[in-house]
């Protein structure tokens, strides 16, 4: 049996931006003040919290809904599709046909793809 290396590439981060440094300067800020009020406060606790607080943030966190909406919008799309091919059909609808499916491997792609643009406008 032969063994093939891989070798993982890894791509160095960009350096944060002004104001992500500042953000993060000042919940360091907060953290550490808490800290000191509340000795016994845990690393998971900290973590937690900070999950928490990036939830209740209106421009991070939206990933649900961008995968909610692309699913729903790829669903939409393949109801449609499968109405307008039956429409095609007379009114009967052949489940052994490609159409079905062609209409969910679309409908996927385009719910896939949405989700990806609204991951990358985040």
């Amino acid at each position: 049996m032969s063994y093939v290396p891989i070798v993982p590439i890894i791509t160095p981060e960009a350096p944060p931006s002004r104001q992500t440094q500042e953000l993060a300067d000042l919940l360091g800020r907060v953290v550490q003040e808490y800290e000191k009020a509340h000795p016994t406060v845990s690393g998971a606790e900290v973590a937690q919290a900070l999950q928490l607080a990036k939830r209740a943030s209106a421009k991070a966190g939206g990933e649900a809904k961008a995968i909610f909406v692309g699913l729903a919008a790829g669903l939409a799309l393949m109801v449609g599709l499968g109405v307008f091919f039956m429409v095609q059909r007379g009114g009967d609808f052949d489940a052994q046909g490609p159409w079905p499916v062609a209409a969910v491997v679309v409908a996927l792609g385009v719910a896939f793809a949405f989700v990806a643009i609204l991951r990358r406008k985040e």
